[in-house]
């Protein structure tokens, strides 16, 4: 505390990052991590609704990056959104940068990168952030926080690639960085009241599962949801989502009392928020032919892995090249993928406009119906 400002140190460095021990057949997994001092998820900033917060951050990272305060209603200057720099300009590598803000609403939120957001807060700049309220409604035992998030790792060499839709497929789903047996257990006595918080961090859908028993869902991204409250024993989280759910724990679990805390439940089949599944003849041909499947998606990766494009360029990219080809679903795919990393309607259609002279005016009005069909479902037409 520093005249009545909350103080915090946030410095983003690359580390090696154990996120699985040897289990069994199962070998020890390093990842190659991008983190905020040094873990994945990043510290816990907690503080309490009204709080004034000065977060002085510093970049050691090989490339520029930022914060993003992920739900908060900021002023533009603290938001953290530097790609595209609508907010602030990135903080190079050795420089400094320092966010102050006052901390409201109460709630569950979390801090990321703003800068290729889908490959820096894909191998680990993330962390949560949780604004107490100033007069809590309803005291709890036990109050967890669950980053959710995927990774694709190749376990020999740690080699680590950002988990993309319909690119490079994940092969770790981690809970706050952790797979199995590393994830910790957690306890709650009979009777106690346990708030879990779920942050979907990653790019996937995570289904969460918890047994034994069910919980309500007391608030969805930092907003409290007094009456109506659902009950349910399967909750999926999907990108940039938080919920929070509370349950009594019950005497039926195990001979211990010990409650052990949830199960991840989670499809490589999932797609992003809109759940897409891999058409039924490449699921036959991916079960058929593992070994080849496998050799394309290492392709993927590795084509992945040396990038010089930047999310947005990217995805752009490959709506032209979808275009060119005249495939629907790919063009349904990466107009989705281009909004979600901040391409502008007016570009995608642009892309469409520019297939013209090489398709032909039949296939390009095809193509810019595709991309209209997409940005009408996400209300951007």
């Amino acid at each position: 505390m520093v005249n009545g400002v909350k103080v915090f140190k946030l410095v983003a460095r690359p580390v090696k990052w154990k996120i699985q021990s040897k289990y069994e057949m199962q070998p020890e997994v390093w990842a190659t991590a991008w983190t905020y001092n040094g873990t994945v998820p990043g510290p816990m900033i907690r503080v309490t609704e009204g709080d004034r917060v000065r977060v002085i951050f510093k970049n050691q990272l090989p490339a520029p990056t930022s914060i993003h305060w992920h739900g908060l209603p900021l002023p533009n200057d603290m938001d953290g959104v530097s790609q595209p720099d609508l907010t602030q300009k990135p903080v190079m590598p050795g420089e400094t940068f320092t966010y102050e803000f006052v901390a409201r609403p109460a709630g569950t939120f979390f801090y990321h990168s703003h800068f290729e957001t889908d490959r820096q807060i894909n191998i680990g700049l993330f962390a949560p952030l949780i604004i107490n309220p100033k007069r809590p409604s309803r005291k709890v035992d036990k109050d967890v926080v669950l980053m959710l998030n995927e990774w694709r790792i190749d376990p020999a060499t740690g080699k680590t690639w950002p988990a993309m839709l319909a690119m490079s497929e994940p092969n770790y789903f981690t809970i706050n960085g952790k797979v199995f047996p590393d994830i910790p257990t957690i306890t709650a006595k009979k009777a106690q009241r346990v708030r879990l918080r779920f942050v979907g961090a990653g790019q996937f859908l995570h289904p969460m599962h918890l047994h034994g028993m069910f919980f309500k869902i007391v608030a969805t991204d930092g907003n409290p949801v007094p009456a109506a409250q659902l009950t349910k024993d399967t909750l999926p989280v999907t990108p940039g989502e938080r919920y929070d759910v509370e349950f009594v724990a019950r005497t039926n679990l195990d001979a211990s009392g010990k409650l052990a805390g949830p199960r991840q439940c989670v499809l490589r089949s999932n797609r992003g928020g809109d759940q897409m599944e891999l058409p039924e003849p490449y699921r036959k041909f991916q079960s058929t032919y593992p070994e080849i499947w496998q050799a394309y998606d290492r392709l993927g990766a590795a084509l992945h892995g040396q990038d010089p494009l930047d999310a947005k360029t990217r995805e752009l990219v490959k709506l032209g090249i979808a275009a060119g080809a005249r495939l629907e679903g790919g063009v349904h795919a990466h107009t989705r993928l281009a909004l979600q990393v901040g391409a502008s309607p007016d570009e995608i259609r642009h892309v469409a406009l520019l297939s013209l002279t090489t398709i032909g005016f039949p296939s390009m009005m095809a193509v810019l119906t595709w991309t209209e069909d997409v940005l009408a479902a996400a209300g951007r037409s």
